[in-house]
């Protein structure tokens, strides 16, 4: 499930459906024009009073035609605003690409000389938020195509190495390990944004990366953290700019999260903890695994 294949396809279908509509009712009408034309030549040929039937004729005539080029237009017309909405969105599309390519990397570049100077940390971690927002943006904008790269084996154990670096304010405990077949910017996507929604919107102070089993080729892993729980949290996700609560985000992330999953053919669970449980919100990641070339971050 991709974003913009999704909006190509709506468009193609639309734009397939006026013009099977527009063949469909031409021809109907047209069949009926010609019959009716065929029936009141007939029908005057054996009335005594054909003057009746020839003003008949006229008018199915221009009234026919009438209906037929209306229909036409209509066809046309449709059409043309269906392209016209297009090429709008792929104007909105190059514009979204190359705001956050030409934003990226002066960014990069500004934040690894704040690092290595480190004196603003509260200036650092604001650099960081908005590089995950554009990061965010920019896979967002070229999500039917961003993760072409063959996926390698990466460890949780080197996930959660780099996300300790990004999360200082977060205790983040491992259990268990597995070898997650992803693309590396998929698996930092993944992970950075679910740790991002459970510091900024659950208030979280600990999140918990645990491996529950090996199924065949897929590892569960749960992601939960003891923030506050989540109303809708089945919903969330499912949309892209549509959170649970108003004012929360704009629920991008988790979006990002359920389609880089499911690109890699994994399942996404988000469940709320209830007041007796040690968690206030948790993700359930369904993701594939393998035993074949490691890579470190």
């Amino acid at each position: 499930m991709k974003v913009f294949k999704k909006y190509k396809g709506g468009y193609k279908f639309r734009v397939a459906l006026v013009i099977f509509w527009t063949l469909f009712t031409t021809a109907l009408i047209s069949w009926w024009y010609l019959f009716a034309i065929h029936l009141v030549e007939q029908l005057s040929k054996v009335e005594e009073n054909s003057e009746k039937l020839k003003v008949a004729k006229r008018m199915l005539s221009w009234e026919g035609a009438t209906l037929v080029i209306l229909l036409i237009i209509g066809g046309i017309g449709l059409s043309y605003y269906i392209i016209k909405e297009w090429q709008e969105h792929e104007k909105i599309k190059k514009f979204f690409l190359t705001f956050a390519h030409e934003v990226k990397t002066p960014l990069s570049a500004l934040q690894l000389r704040i690092e290595a100077f480190e004196k603003d940390p509260a200036f650092l971690k604001d650099l960081r938020e908005l590089y995950r927002k554009i990061e965010n943006s920019f896979i967002f904008a070229e999500l039917d195509k961003a993760f072409k790269q063959k996926p390698l084996s990466i460890s949780i154990g080197e996930i959660t190495t780099t996300l300790k670096e990004e999360f200082p304010d977060l205790e983040i405990i491992q259990e268990g390990e597995a070898e997650l077949l992803l693309d590396p910017r998929a698996s930092l996507a993944i992970f950075n944004n679910l740790l991002h929604n459970a510091l900024i919107h659950g208030e979280a102070k600990k999140v918990q990366i645990r491996v529950v089993k090996k199924t065949g080729r897929k590892a569960v892993i749960e992601v939960s953290n003891d923030g506050k729980p989540c109303l809708n949290a089945d919903t969330l996700g499912r949309e892209p700019f549509l959170s649970a609560v108003r004012g929360s985000g704009t629920g991008l992330g988790l979006y990002l999260v359920r389609e880089i999953v499911a690109i890699y053919g994994g399942e996404v669970k988000f469940l709320s903890g209830s007041r007796a449980s040690p968690w206030g919100f948790k993700a359930v990641l369904s993701i594939p695994v393998s035993n074949g070339k490691k890579l470190s971050f």
